[in-house]
């Protein structure tokens, strides 16, 4: 799963850069704040971490106002690694003002209990 992950996400990468040829690629890094909520029954239980991600960014501009920002990213946050490949639409209302939306796939590397699943999209 982690190569069929891996390779999806440098497909997809790799197609839309040769297809935009004014696509901007950079790196992005920084810090990640974590929050679990679980409800047990009747209680609740919450834990928030912190950690850093790091990873590739890519901008590819569909119109004047319109963008596909992929980015591919490695996230730790309390010794649990994650592969995450947020790909967010990008609306420009202004040269200096955005709006963005959209999904992001998660994949978490590290060996899990049975009650939770690795892969996520939210």
């Amino acid at each position: 799963m982690k190569k069929l992950l891996l390779t999806t996400t440098l497909f997809i990468l790799g197609i839309t850069s040769t297809l935009a040829q004014d696509a901007v690629i950079g790196i992005t890094a920084g810090y990640v704040n974590g929050l679990a909520k679980i409800k047990i029954d009747n209680g609740k239980a919450s834990d928030g971490q912190s950690g850093f991600y790091g990873g590739l960014i890519m901008e590819i501009p569909i119109s004047d106002n319109f963008r596909m920002q992929p980015e591919f990213l490695y996230t730790n946050i309390d010794n649990f690694s994650f592969l995450q490949v947020p790909i967010m639409a990008k609306f420009y209302a202004s040269e200096q003002v955005y709006f963005q939306a959209g999904p992001q796939i998660t994949y978490t590397l590290e060996e899990i209990s049975d009650d939770f699943t690795k892969f996520n999209i939210g």
